[in-house]
């Protein structure tokens, strides 16, 4: 029923990314076969439901979540085959490396506020990507 298949979950600084904006990201990201991508921030999972629809039939290298909110880390466990971290991003030290970053950037809080290239160089250092990692944001 519809009752069981909604979950009111409240968690502060959720900001949901909007489905037709999930979606316009995750194509202009130009996601290929093998890459490995993280979602720093992930809250609902807009952003994973527009990947996995987009990239149906594309085998990718692995896909890692993080969500600080509990009970939407869990949610996100159960819906998308993805390695699914709880806690917050800036303060994970062994996220690995990616070939792209999917964020929308007003969901991770005040960074939503820096200049695109303060944005950059913060998740640059943090996650210590390899060259040639692309960052799709809006």
């Amino acid at each position: 029923s519809l009752r069981a298949g909604v979950q009111v979950v409240s968690a502060p600084q959720l900001f949901p990314t909007p489905a037709p904006v999930a979606e316009q990201l995750v194509r202009l990201a130009d996601v290929r076969g093998g890459m490995v991508v993280l979602e720093p921030s992930a809250g609902t999972g807009a952003l994973l439901a527009s990947l996995f629809k987009q990239t149906e039939g594309k085998a990718l290298g692995g896909v890692t979540v993080v969500e600080i909110n509990q009970q939407l880390a869990a949610r996100l466990g159960e819906l998308w085959v993805a390695d699914v971290r709880c806690g917050d991003f800036l303060a994970l030290d062994d996220l690995g490396r990616y070939d792209l970053v999917l964020a929308a950037m007003a969901s991770i809080g005040l960074l939503g506020f820096l200049s695109d290239l303060g944005i950059r160089a913060v998740m640059a250092q943090v996650l210590h990507w390899q060259r040639n990692t692309t960052i799709a944001g809006e």
